[in-house]
């Protein structure tokens, strides 16, 4: 599943917008806009931003699972603090004090976030980035107007470390990050992906066109075109034109500023020296401008490569490679969270708040869902006990109808029909238990030695008194005994052969009487009957 991510970098010339996708593992740069902004208009910045930005959503209706932006560097200001602490928390409590003492207005008024950039045996490096609340809170008014909710309110200097995550620069070492941009310039130390050191220079690209406005007294639109169509540094200034040398005064300023801040990263790095620096933003399109800062900072100045590593779906990439950097090092914080700067200005009174809500409506469907299930399971429960109390009324008549028809003789104990209650098995355990009582009781009586020799005399007598089966065809199915009667079941196929047995055991001095029952027709010729024999005393007592 992919997650749509949309980044908004508010430079101060124009505003850009980046629409991306991960997939899987990948990132893929989507589209790329770059909105100028009106520089003429006696607005403020904030205002500016929401002018531009509110059309153009509601032009594209862009759908984005995460918005991220950066407040702009001039609005922001940023120090280094030593802080006597490696505790997460204390570095947290101390961060108010440490910072008061650094700025000339009351801590009240600030709204502030950090970043811990190192730490050692006893202390830590923390960057620091501040500004007045009240401009925080009037871009986050002006932009939620505008209908674009960020999730991440970072500052710039320290989103731009983010860009060492996908852009062609070295794993490891030291080198130098420098972002020229409109009216600023941010210079990162880095240590192959991690930020070391962050400064914001107040000059940028239209400090080099107000030079040129001055000095040809021309209004801001002719200055840039004049900048762009003759601008250029050269390394020697006697290969120089008019312009070209007023841009070199300005050059040398920019110089001297990043070599000042230089020297303050120097304390933060090992070796004390770097190798390269890698420019990016609209200031680099200056021609000539990356050979100067090579020659006068005497190191090697690179094009800072933001796509070559990217997937993209750019016809031109050359035509943005410098100007997307900032923007994509924004966008792509929340894949690489824990590994770049966490400054954030969306918290405490700022917090963004669309993730509780989500939260909430998460869980509300999840209650609603889990109710449904609940309601569901005591319907299907009901439905299904009321069925399958039916099918056990039904298999209990069932197998009590079985039972009688084999047992039908046997009285079943109610004691045993209320322990067994409405399960089957049940009953059929207790009918088999009476069943067993009943014939321990019938062990019982003709346990002892006479007993058995008088039923033993009894079978005998039967055998020699009936006729045999020459004479008379039958079958016995049957044999009961009682204390004072025998029974007989039995089938034949002649019932004349019931009046041959009859008149046969009434031969017997051993029997009282003999009665014969009505012979039943069978299918097959044959005929069901039964003989109940009276015995005397003398054959039936055990004595």
């Amino acid at each position: 599943m992919s997650q749509s991510i949309l980044g908004i970098d508010l430079g101060t010339y124009s505003i850009k917008v980046l629409r991306l996708e991960r997939r899987l593992q990948e990132i893929h740069l989507l589209e790329f806009f770059e909105l100028p902004l009106n520089l003429h208009v006696r607005h403020q910045h904030h205002e500016q931003v929401a002018e531009v930005l509110e059309p153009f959503f509601k032009e594209h209706q862009f759908s984005a699972d995460i918005i991220c932006l950066n407040v702009p560097g001039h609005t922001l200001s940023n120090r280094i603090l030593e802080i006597p602490f490696t505790n997460a928390k204390k570095i947290a409590q101390s961060i108010e004090f440490e910072l008061e003492g650094h700025i000339p207005f009351p801590i009240e008024e600030v709204f502030w976030d950090y970043h811990v950039l190192s730490q050692g045996e006893s202390s830590s490096q923390v960057l620091c980035a501040y500004a007045y609340e009240e401009n925080i809170k009037k871009y986050l008014d002006c932009l939620v107007g505008a209908g674009i909710d960020a999730k991440y309110y970072g500052a710039d200097f320290a989103d731009m470390a983010g860009i060492a995550q996908v852009a062609m620069l070295p794993p490891e070492g030291y080198y130098v990050i420098c972002d020229i941009g409109h009216s600023k310039t941010n210079v990162l130390l880095m240590e192959g992906q991690d930020l070391k050191y962050a400064r914001t220079i107040g000059l940028g690209g239209m400090q080099f066109t107000r030079a040129i406005q001055r000095s040809f007294n021309l209004n801001y639109e002719k200055a840039e075109a004049l900048k762009l169509a003759r601008g250029k540094l050269y390394v020697r200034e006697q290969e120089s034109d008019q312009v070209s040398r007023i841009l070199s005064r300005v050059a040398a300023e920019l110089v001297a500023q990043i070599k000042q801040t230089l020297m303050g990263a120097a304390r933060y790095c090992d070796t004390g020296a770097f190798p390269a620096i890698y420019c990016c933003g609209g200031g680099t399109k200056l021609v000539g401008i990356l050979e100067h800062l090579s020659f006068h900072l005497r190191t090697n100045v690179f094009d800072l490569d933001a796509l070559t590593f990217t997937a993209h779906h750019f016809d031109n990439p050359d035509d943005v490679n410098a100007i997307i950097p900032q923007v994509l090092a924004t966008t792509i914080r929340p894949f690489f969270f824990n590994r770049v700067p966490r400054i954030n200005f969306r918290k405490g009174p700022f917090a963004f708040k669309r993730d509780l809500q989500v939260i909430t409506r998460e869980f509300k469907a999840m209650a609603a869902f889990l109710l449904f299930i609940v309601i569901l399971g005591g319907v299907y429960y009901y439905l299904a006990d009321s069925h399958y109390a039916k099918k056990i009324v039904k298999i209990n008549k069932t197998v009590e109808a079985l039972l009688r028809k084999e047992y039908g003789d046997i009285a079943i104990d109610e004691g045993s029909k209320k322990k067994g209650g409405g399960d089957p098995e049940n009953k059929i355990k207790n009918y088999l238990k009476t069943v067993d009582r009943k014939i321990k009781e019938f062990e019982t009586a003709f346990s002892s030695e006479g007993a058995q020799d008088n039923v033993l005399q009894l079978l005998q007598e039967v055998s020699r008194s009936l006729p045999s089966k020459q004479e008379v065809n039958f079958e016995t199915k049957q044999f009961i005994f009682a204390d004072d009667f025998l029974k007989i079941d039995a089938t034949t196929n002649d019932t004349l052969n019931v009046e041959k047995i009859v008149g046969a055991l009434k031969k017997s001095d051993k029997f009282v009487s003999i009665v014969a029952s009505d012979a039943q027709p069978k299918p097959g010729g044959q005929w069901d009957f039964d003989l109940k024999i009276d015995l005397k005393k003398s054959v039936s007592s055990s004595e």
